[in-house]
Parts: structure tokens; C-alpha cells; sequence
């Protein structure tokens, strides 16, 4: 069986361990289709293509056009022909919104040469969107053979939406060799943390809810280090909301790499993800939280989106925005040593169970093999 897989978030080599597992294990030719470089909007950075470091895979790394928009980039169009009938692929799996001018120009070349198409899909908001979205949005899910939704959420809102019942849920996963419980008492020293350590690590813009973090944590008592993990336009603000609330004494903010953050999640005894829902934006997954969970961290997320999903017994949910129920939740974490031990145990479990990047591969085998009939 040939694959091609589609999605831009793989410029980063972080994001194709997926395709490591499945090309290794199963006996399966992989190749991946990529734009050159991406930039992030939320954080203005750019992040130019990580080839892999093993080439188990092949890859085909492309030029695009709008990459700091998901739902408007593409590639050239004669690009994305040219791939396809140079890999010849049996299913070719795109990784991109229904909606998006990429899934439509990726299902339209594999449907005119045969092939079949599954798609990947994270959107959890029941939108409608403006001309022509809506119209590519159709397009493509009448195009697609199986449809794949990264939460159960997801996919209800899909067998609702698209009408179909075949909708098969399969999660974000981790890399259970790179994430796993350890100590690192050293760097935890070197970053002048004490205590408690309260972390975070993602982006730092509005609707991760870190305003919210830090009202709960002036609210907190005992000793406790606050490590702010993440790039984005918020830091400045956050350093002057801290200031105000007076634990800015408490804050450590740092950027690590990809290949840093098993390290700095190891420097925490509770992960907090407090994310709020906008009218655009609901929490899609929280892969940090599996990560965290992976590593032995106690989690704490908001009930946005598929927070309280990826969470499940292995946590502790507040409801979004409501910094008094986070403060409690920190404050049992904080003196229940027993509740602690507790979340790392189950945590350990559901990552294993459930999130490991093995599961996730036999799962996106099965829905190959269905598609193919």
C-alpha cells in the first residue's frame, strides 16, 4: 500500500513521527507532501522545512503561496499533479480543514487519476462560512472516501454536518521514547525555579487563558514557581498583569526548541492549559496535555473544547475563564500529595492507552484498508 500524506504542520520534524511508525512497522510506503516554509500568525515566526532525520519516508517539499494562513495557502497548481503522478500513491491523506483551498486542490488532482482520499479534520466549531469556502467545503467532502476526526466532538459535529456516518475518531499522538517521566533537577535550578512548579507551555496569545493563570495564582497560597513556556505577542502584557497581581517574583518565562520541551515538562509539577472559547476558537486538542501526561505531570485544563476529552479521568477540569475554581484546583494539587500521585498514575495510563503514535498508526491503517475496500 502507497500513501501520500498532506499537511503543512510537518515542516516541523516534530510533527512527522506518525510517519515514522507507519512506514517502519506496517510495511507501508509513506511519502509526504509539504510546503517549504510556514509562518505562524499568531506568533510572526517562520519555520523553514526539518527534513527527517531518518529517510524511512519519501518526501516531496513544494513551494506555497499565503503559508500564514491555513485556510488560504496553496501549492502551485501544475506542483501538487506532478507528485501525484510521480508517487502514484493508492490513498493520499490530507490533513487539512474541509474548507481550505489546499484539501480542494489536493482532492481534486487525486480524484481525477483514480486515487482515493481521506481527510483529517480538527475543526470543532459548527461555522458557516462565506463564498467560496463553502463551496470548496462541499466540494471536497463529496470528493473524500473516509473522513477522520481528531476528537469525539469532532466527530459529531461532522456525521451532523457532512451527514455521514462513517466518520472514524483518531487522535493526536506522542512519542512515548522522547516523552516519559524524568527528573531534571539541574535545569530546574538553572532556571531559578523553587517549589511547586506551575507550568505552561504554548502559545502566548489571548485565548490560551493565561490571564486567567496568573488570577489564580495570586490567589494561591504557599511557595510556587510559575514557568510560562511559548512565544507570542502576549508576553509583554502578561509580564505587566503579573507585575499588577504581584507574582511577577514567581514568573519564569522561557522559548524552548521542540527537542527542548520533554526537559522543561519534566521541570513541572503541574501542567495548567486554561484555554477559553472564542467565536472562532475552541481548543482543538492540547497535545501539550498528552505530552505532560506522558511525563508523569499532573494536568489541569479548562473545559474548552477537547480539553475535558483529552483529559478524561487523568485531570482536573475548571470551567473556562474562572480563575477562582483554577486556584482550588492548584490549591489541592498543591497539598494533596496523594490526589498528585494519583494523576500521575492514571495520566501515564491514558497516554499509553490511548495517545501512543503505535495506536494512532493502526488506526489510520485501519481506515486506509477500509477505504480501499
Amino acid at each position: 500500500m502507497r500513501v501520500l500524506y498532506a499537511n503543512h504542520s510537518c515542516v516541523l520534524r516534530i510533527n512527522q513521527e506518525r510517519l515514522h511508525v507507519l512506514a517502519r512497522n506496517r510495511g507501508i510506503e509513506v511519502g509526504l507532501l509539504v510546503p517549504s516554509r510556514w509562518h505562524d500568525r499568531d506568533t510572526a515566526h517562520r519555520y523553514d522545512f526539518e527534513p527527517p532525520h531518518v529517510a524511512d519516508f519519501a518526501v516531496f517539499v513544494r513551494d506555497a503561496l499565503l503559508t500564514w494562513h491555513p485556510a488560504l495557502f496553496a501549492y502551485r497548481w501544475r506542483a501538487v499533479a506532478r507528485v501525484l503522478d510521480a508517487y502514484r500513491p493508492d490513498v493520499v491523506h490530507v490533513e487539512q480543514e474541509p474548507y481550505s483551498i489546499v484539501a480542494w486542490q489536493i482532492a481534486k488532482a487525486a480524484r481525477a487519476r483514480g486515487m482515493k482520499i481521506v481527510l483529517s479534520t480538527y475543526q470543532n466549531l459548527d461555522k458557516r462560512y462565506p463564498l467560496p469556502f463553502r463551496l470548496i467545503e462541499r466540494s471536497v467532502l463529496g470528493s473524500v472516501s473516509g473522513l477522520v476526526a481528531g476528537t469525539p466532538e469532532i466527530q459529531r459535529l461532522w456525521q451532523r454536518r457532512a451527514g455521514r456516518s462513517d466518520v472514524r475518531v483518531i487522535p493526536l499522538g506522542y512519542d512515548p521514547e522522547r516523552f516519559q517521566p524524568r527528573a531534571d533537577p539541574a535545569l530546574r535550578a538553572r532556571l531559578g525555579l523553587r517549589a511547586f512548579v506551575i507550568g505552561y507551555l504554548g502559545r502566548l496569545i489571548p485565548a490560551k487563558g493565561l490571564r486567567t493563570l496568573l488570577e489564580a495564582a495570586a490567589r494561591l497560597p504557599g511557595d510556587f514557581s510559575l514557568l510560562i513556556d511559548g512565544r507570542g505577542p502576549d508576553r509583554r502584557e502578561l509580564e505587566q498583569v503579573a507585575d499588577r497581581l504581584g507574582v511577577a517574583s514567581k514568573l519564569v518565562f522561557m522559548d524552548p526548541s521542540h527537542e527542548e520541551v520533554p526537559a522543561y515538562l519534566a521541570c513541572m509539577d503541574a501542567l495548567v492549559l486554561p484555554s477559553y472559547t472564542t467565536p472562532e476558537w475552541a481548543e482543538q486538542f492540547g497535545r501539550v496535555l498528552v505530552e505532560a501526561m506522558a511525563c508523569g505531570v499532573p494536568v489541569v485544563g479548562s473545559a474548552s473544547g477537547a480539553i475535558p476529552f483529552v483529559i478524561g479521568d487523568a485531570g482536573l477540569v475548571f470551567p473556562e475563564r474562572d480563575s477562582a475554581a483554577l486556584t482550588k484546583c492548584l490549591e489541592r494539587l498543591l497539598t494533596e500529595p496523594e490526589l498528585r500521585q494519583e494523576l500521575r498514575r492514571r495520566g501515564l495510563e491514558r497516554a499509553r492507552t490511548y495517545f501512543s503514535w503505535e495506536r494512532v498508526a493502526n488506526l489510520m491503517v485501519e481506515v486506509y484498508r477500509e477505504v480501499l475496500g
